[in-house]
Order: structure tokens, then sequence, then C-alpha cells
């Protein structure tokens, strides 16, 4: 809309320069033409405002989780300006949270359209396309994203997760090393790599890392399952039993912990819970 009433200003300026057009028109024609340029120009310079006004509600109301409402001005920001690459990204976020994969990934391809060089768009991107199994062309993704920022700590974890869940193991862990250096107090990482280690039979080098985990974020219920399984696995079934009863206190709703802490009991039946 606004190139277009740009183009028009500039074409009737041409014609207003040139005297043969005003010997051509009466007065009141130039005149009305001139009413119709300036209301025309005044609404184009009003939609970039508007534009932006209604995305900064849409990503705002998409922090706080009000789906529907952020969704609302997410639209309306993509009707005043459709090159907005933003309003995509968030809108894509949106519909991604609603499971509507097909909905998010049209988004992140515009946005990637737009903007050749949007992190944002990459790394959102390679997630949908990992939940719709595409491996290679969510690795593609994070690639580009990395290659873009090297420091882009969400694109190393998303990526290392993948490698993990591929199997390739030794690809995750480099990228979980990564994002330590990037990041050293982000707790999720260590739990991810104590996995890792435990796969590897590292497993002094997995107890440092929940350790460590637990220590950033104590009230992580999953790393105490995962500890809690190393150590049943080294004999020690009662700090294995402190660690499952610890995990069903931070979140009664885990099923595993539950089925851990009965068949350690049942095979160690001085233990009591």
């Amino acid at each position: 809309m606004l190139q277009k009433v740009i183009q028009a200003v500039k074409y009737c300026n041409n014609f207003f320069m040139n005297a043969k057009f005003f010997r051509q028109i009466s007065t009141a024609t130039a005149s009305f033409v001139f009413i119709l340029i300036f209301n025309q120009l005044g609404n184009a310079q009003s939609i970039v405002p508007r534009a932006n006004s209604d995305y900064s509600r849409c990503n705002g109301y998409a922090q706080q989780r009000k789906i529907e409402i952020a969704l609302l001005y997410c639209h309306r920001s993509i009707e005043a300006n459709p090159n907005l690459v933003n309003a995509y990204i968030v809108r894509g976020i949106i519909y991604a949270r609603q499971n509507k994969i097909d909905l998010a990934l049209s988004d992140y391809n515009r946005a990637i359209e737009l903007n050749p060089n949007s992190t944002s768009a990459y790394t959102n991107r390679g997630s949908i396309l990992s939940k719709k199994n595409k491996i290679e062309l969510a690795l593609a993704d994070y690639n580009r994203a990395i290659e873009l920022n090297p420091n882009l700590t969400k694109a190393y974890i998303n990526r290392g997760n993948l490698y993990g869940r591929a199997g390739n193991f030794e690809f995750a862990l480099a990228d979980y090393n990564r994002i330590i250096k990037l990041q050293p107090n982000f707790a999720q990482t260590y739990a991810n790599r104590g996995v890792l280690y435990e796969k590897f039979g590292d497993f002094e080098l997995a107890l440092a890392d929940y350790n460590r985990a637990i220590k950033l974020q104590p009230n992580f219920a999953q790393v105490y399952v995962n500890r809690g399984v190393l150590h049943e696995n080294l004999g020690k079934f009662e700090l294995a039993l402190a660690d499952y009863n610890r995990a069903i206190e931070l979140n009664p709703n885990l099923i595993k912990p539950y089925i851990y802490r009965d068949n350690l009991s049942k095979n160690n039946r001085k233990l009591k819970y």
C-alpha cells in the first residue's frame, strides 16, 4: 500500500512539474488531485505506526501466553504491513504452540523470504522441521542460523538435541559444550550433557553435570529422576530413593519416578518411602 502511494505521488509530481499538464486541466481539477494525493499519503503514513503498534501488542500478549488476542494483533499488524518480518515470526511461534505446524512453517518461510538473514526465523523453522521429522532440513536451518550468528545459544541447543535424537552423540556433546561456554548457568544444558555422559559410560562426569544442574535449578524435577537412575545403577540405593522422592515432591504428575521407586523398593525391601 505504502509503495503504491509513493509511486503515485512520484507519478503525479512528474505531471505537476510539466507546464503542459496545468494548461490542460482546470484549477478545480488540479485542486481535487492535490487533495486526493494528500489524503492517500496521510493514510499511508499512518500505516507504519499502526503496524508497529499492533506488532508490539502481538508480541507482548504472546509472551504473556494470551494466545487468541496475540494472534488477533499479529493478523492486524501483517494486514497493515505485509513486510513486517517479526510479526510473521511471532505469529509462527503462536501457531507452533497451537500445534498448527503447517501454518507456522508458512509464516517462517515468509519471514525468510523477506529477510534471508533472520536467525530467529531459521531457528524456529528448524524446530518445525524437526517436529515434521525432516532432520536434514532442520539441521540445515540450525547450521544457517549459527553461520549468521556463531553465538546463538538457542540454535546450538536445538541442534544438539536434534543430534542426540538422531544418535549423533559426539556432535550433540560438542554443541552442549559450546552452549556451556556461551551460557554457563543454563541448567538444561548440564542435564542434557549428563544424559550423554551416561550413554558414554562416563558416570562421574554425568553425576557432576546432574549436580550442577540441580545447583543451578533446585526445582528441576526431571534431573532428580535422571540422577536417581544413575545412583541406582551405581548401587547407591538410598540416594536413588531420595532423588525419586524429591522428583515426585516437585512434580507429582511425573510417572517414571513412581515406577522406579516401586521397583527399587521391591528389589530392596529394607528401603521404605
